[in-house]
């Protein structure tokens, strides 16, 4: 077992210093055997809990969190609780989250010594954790634009629909489609093209709410999804879209209009009939003129 310890002391980036000594109680199979444990886990949520689990049976933690792409994780109880520990994660130089710790007592020296050892622990695993989650963003993300794409849509109304069902409340799906876009593309090139669909993703998410969602499904097709929604917050955020759009200078420039179909879900509705109703409706707003707003 001697032999093991130049291994783990070494400095090298990747290799794991853990703390020695007469009141170490965690050894170097215990400590293996942690490290089995959290490599296990490659989603963010479930790793933390992993941690958490493991780190309350050798610490008096009352709480952990993790702050990473605006979001914070946390398990245990940290309101009120104070921190006795935290520390930056990152992927080479680039800090991409923050971990604290929570205790009502303060840590003893060997205590804080073996919270570092656990913590090692979870770096690399939380580091692929996080890239794995970064990589399965790109996969859901329109790459022109930065809305979500199909697959991403897929998944959402799917909770939608699940959280609407199981709260008997309810959702709006606007779908839109851009009026003269395939002229000005077709006179103008692609350059513009993409020009003109960047800046009516710009528009879409000025005009909804934190809880809404956008998505480009290909072309000049979008869609929304409006969260705890009725007939006249699907109306508003649509004429504050079509207002958005006749008030952007390069929209305007190249008589972009905009033509949107709305939606609200009832509980007889699936993921399917849903998008064909406001798809329908969408049509109609077309053969009506087009830059308006027909309801299923």
């Amino acid at each position: 077992m001697d032999q093991l310890s130049p291994l783990y002391d070494a400095p090298a980036e990747g290799i794991f210093t853990f703390h020695s000594g007469s009141e170490k109680n965690l050894s170097y199979y215990q400590l293996y055997a942690l490290l089995q444990t959290l490599t296990a886990n490659i989603d963010i949520k479930p790793l933390l809990s992993a941690y958490f689990i493991q780190a309350l049976k050798h610490l008096p933690i009352d709480g952990i969190s993790l702050d990473y792409q605006n979001q914070q994780f946390q398990c245990g109880h940290i309101d009120n609780t104070p921190l006795v520990e935290s520390c930056d994660i990152k992927i080479g130089y680039q800090k991409v989250a923050h971990l604290r710790h929570y205790a009502h007592s303060q840590f003893s020296q060997h205590q804080a010594k073996l919270l570092k050892d656990i913590q090692n622990c979870l770096q690399q695993p939380l580091k692929m954790a996080i890239q794995h989650d970064q990589v399965k963003r790109l996969c859901f993300k329109d790459n022109l634009t930065g809305l979500g794409n199909r697959s991403q849509y897929n998944e959402t109304v799917g909770r939608s629909i699940s959280h609407a069902l199981r709260n008997e409340d309810s959702f709006g799906l606007l779908i839109l489609d851009l009026d003269h876009f395939k002229q000005a593309n077709d006179q103008y090139g692609h350059l513009l093209g993409d020009q003109i669909l960047i800046a009516f993703a710009n528009v879409l998410q000025d005009c909804l709410r934190d809880t809404d969602f956008a998505f480009r499904f290909g072309g000049d097709e979008f869609c929304c999804l409006l969260e705890n929604a009725n007939e006249l917050l699907n109306q508003k955020v649509s004429i504050r879209i079509i207002n958005g759009v006749t008030n952007h200078p390069l929209l305007v420039q190249h008589g972009i209009t905009c033509s949107i179909g709305s939606a609200l879900f009832s509980a007889e509705d699936t993921a399917h009939s849903l998008f064909q109703r406001a798809d329908e409706a969408m049509y109609a707003a077309k053969l009506a003129g087009k830059n308006c707003i027909k309801c299923a």
